[in-house]
C-alpha cells in the first residue's frame, strides 16, 4: 500500500520525465559488501550511473565504524554535493529491516523489507522502501533511489526555474504559471537555492 509520501513522490517522479527527458540521471546499484576483519570493517560498493547518453561505473571502498548504509548515503552525498549543493539539505536518518513473511511459488520463503529513511532539512523525514531476499543489497538499493531522487529533483528545480524566468521574461504568463505549479511540487520535497 503507498503512503501519502510515495504518492507525492510519484507526482514528482513524473515531473522528472516531462522536464528531465533525457537528462533525467539513473543509478542502478551494482555490488555490494561488507567484510569484517577484527575490529575493521571494510564496504565496497558500485552502481551504474547514466544519463543522457553516457554511462559509468562508480565504484567506493571504505573502511567504516559506523552502519554501513549510513556509509554508503554519506559516501554517495560527498561524491555529488559538487554539482548539487542542495544535498546539504538531505541527511541520512535511519535504516531498517522488517521481514515480511509471504508465500512465493509454493514455498514459505521469508521475505524482507528494507527502509531507508532521509531527513531533509525543514520538510521531515522521506522514506524510501525495497523489498526483495538480502537486507544488505536492498538498503544499499532503497539508498540509492533516495540520492538519485534528490538529485533529480535538483535538476528539475533548475530546468522549471529556468523556463520561468525564460517565461517571464517573454510575457508568456500562460506557461509560467504552469512552471510556478511544477516548481512548488518540488520544493515541496526539498528546498532549494536559486
Amino acid at each position: 500500500m503507498k503512503t501519502v509520501q510515495d504518492l507525492h513522490r510519484d507526482r514528482v517522479s513524473s515531473l522528472f520525465e516531462k522536464v528531465l527527458t533525457t537528462t533525467r540521471m539513473s543509478i542502478v546499484p551494482l555490488s555490494v559488501s561488507i567484510d569484517c576483519i577484527g575490529a575493521e570493517t571494510l564496504v565496497q560498493f558500485s552502481y551504474e550511473e547514466s544519463q543522457s547518453d553516457s554511462k559509468a561505473i562508480k565504484n567506493f571502498s571504505g573502511s567504516i565504524s559506523t552502519n554501513p548504509i549510513r556509509y554508503i548515503f554519506d559516501t554517495c552525498v560527498d561524491y555529488y554535493l559538487e554539482d548539487f549543493p542542495n544535498l546539504k539539505s538531505v541527511s541520512f536518518g535511519s535504516f531498517l529491516v522488517r521481514p515480511a513473511f509471504v508465500k512465493i511459488y509454493q514455498e514459505n520463503t521469508p521475505k524482507s523489507e528494507a527502509c531507508v529513511t532521509i531527513n531533509v532539512r525543514n520538510k521531515g523525514p522521506s522514506e524510501f522502501v525495497q523489498k526483495g531476499e538480502d537486507f544488505l543489497y536492498l538498503g544499499f538499493g532503497a539508498t540509492l533511489s533516495a540520492v538519485q531522487f534528490y538529485i533529480n529533483c535538483e535538476k528539475t528545480f533548475r530546468r522549471l526555474n529556468f523556463l520561468a524566468t525564460e517565461c517571464s521574461s517573454r510575457n508568456r504568463f500562460d506557461l509560467y504559471s504552469d512552471y510556478i505549479y511544477d516548481l512548488s511540487l518540488v520544493t515541496e520535497m526539498s528546498e532549494y537555492d536559486i
